[in-house]
């Protein structure tokens, strides 16, 4: 499955919005900022990769997406840029690419965000620094090109840890634990991202529905486990949440049956609430399918899990540029594709056969499947339809892995290995929990600082475009 590395004539499969926060230990709340008022400051000097000042500003554009959409109730500014690129509890939100010694803990994080949490009764945040990866990543653009990695969308993201989010199951949204090269979709947040957000800055727990509330994931050397709050009365408590959801273990969903994300990089993010099917009977036509042991589940969101959802080479299962996992077949030139579908570079490494979107050359877009053009490219203020070059460089289609059955991630089944993928076994049950499994630096950690009851906490988002998978199903990482 091509996974990896966070619309009109495309059917899409409804899933409940749904969102997680950073779990106060002391409270059935998220972590918030102990003041409404926050200011952030942009190192002035961007990325090494970019010298036109572009980079600056798709940082501030990020933060002027956010700061919209908080108002009025939580206020996010912009102070001064700083020459520093520094960061630590030292009173200065800071955003800045480090270009050398990156501390994500692993080369593949584009970028990590660092709280400082003053802990007790509540718990606040005092202090959240972003930092991007611009050692190990570079590949750094702002217009859209479909080999690059887009700044702006990466630090959406990590301003929603700044708010206090953790990572979302939902692979459409913002706060989704991986990102694609070429996607620009997160530019724009989605009805679950502004959810969680103007929850954690409302002062409260109020709610309408149960996907008003959030999943509260800990982090790792704070304290507390992960706890699913539903909608009781019109305030968030502890209780399980329906299908769709959020969740951690079985015991967040009403059905008893918590499915483990197969895509994510690590058993620390959010799974979603599933329940038995067969074939068809799944919610906004889901997929069914076997996740181990015979057992057959719905999986939320999703038309594609493996490549063996897709049949045979060359198709295959992919992270599309609007975020949503479907089939695609890949190619080398047009003539591979059924007209009027053209092979379009979405950087994969290969072409894939695209149907041409409604919108004209020259309409503003935030992702290239909505164009005729098939590509979403701009300057880096504004992206808008063009058309794609094709994708034509001839010859055969490699022999590309393919991924059977085997696809799911260890992660997700029992301690034992054994038990199918939905079972979330409890930390009684010997499951590691939150921050420690998964690769080094796809998890949370944490530590506290000698002298004050502050806890620095590392939280990286992953590029996992270059992954691919062995034949006999196993990740190579």
């Amino acid at each position: 499955m091509r996974a990896p590395i966070i619309l009109a004539g495309i059917a899409v499969a409804a899933v409940a919005t749904a969102f997680s926060a950073y779990r106060d230990p002391n409270r059935h709340d998220g972590v918030r900022w102990a003041t409404g008022a926050v200011e952030v400051s942009i190192q002035q000097d961007g990325s090494d990769d970019i010298g036109d000042g572009s980079d600056v500003a798709a940082l501030q554009q990020a933060v002027a997406t956010w700061a919209e959409a908080l108002a009025p109730a939580f206020t996010l500014s912009q102070g001064a840029l700083s020459s520093s690129r520094g960061y630590g509890n030292d009173g200065v939100n800071r955003i800045t690419f480090i270009e050398s010694g990156f501390p994500g803990g692993t080369d593949s994080a584009l970028g990590t965000a660092i709280p400082s949490i003053v802990t007790g009764d509540p718990s606040r945040l005092v202090d959240v620094d972003v930092l991007l990866n611009g050692e190990h990543q570079g590949t750094w653009s702002v217009d859209g090109r479909p080999t690059g990695i887009d700044i702006r969308s990466v630090a959406m993201h990590e301003l929603g840890h700044l708010v206090g989010l953790s990572h979302s199951y939902r692979s459409e949204s913002v706060m989704y634990t991986g990102a694609q090269p070429g996607t620009t979709f997160r530019r724009a947040l989605s009805d679950d991202d502004l959810r969680g957000a103007r929850l954690l800055t409302s002062g409260g727990l109020g709610c309408g529905e149960e996907r008003d509330c959030p999943l509260l994931i800990p982090l790792a050397g704070i304290g507390g486990s992960p706890e699913r709050l539903t909608c009781s009365g019109d305030t968030c408590l502890p209780g399980a949440v329906g299908y769709g959801l959020d969740c951690l273990d079985n015991g967040h969903c009403t059905s008893g049956l918590c499915l483990r994300d197969p895509a994510a990089a690590s058993g620390a993010d959010p799974g979603a609430c599933t329940e038995v099917c067969t074939p068809g009977s799944c919610p906004g036509g889901d997929l069914c399918r076997d996740v181990g042991g015979g057992a057959l589940r719905c999986v939320p969101g999703r038309e594609c899990a493996s490549d063996s959802d897709c049949g045979a080479l060359p198709n295959t299962c992919l992270f599309d540029a609007d975020g949503r996992y479907r089939c695609g077949q890949l190619c080398r030139m047009d003539s591979q594709c059924q007209a009027p579908a053209r092979c379009i570079d979405l950087g994969y490494g290969l072409g894939v056969c695209k149907q041409p979107g409604p919108a004209p050359n020259g309409a503003e877009c935030l992702q290239p499947l909505i164009c005729a053009g098939l590509a979403c490219r701009g300057d880096g203020q504004t992206l808008s339809c063009a058309t794609a070059p094709p994708y034509q460089d001839g010859g055969a289609l490699p022999d590309v892995p393919h991924v059977g059955d085997g696809g799911w991630r260890p992660d997700a089944l029992g301690s034992d290995g054994g038990a199918p993928a939905d079972r979330a076994t409890s930390s009684a049950d010997g499951d590691p929990g939150p921050g420690d499994d998964g690769p080094p630096g796809c998890a949370c950690a944490a530590r506290e600082t000698q002298g004050a009851a502050l806890a620095l906490a590392l939280v990286p988002l992953l590029v996992l475009a270059g992954r691919r998978r062995a034949r006999s199903g196993q990740d190579r990482r």
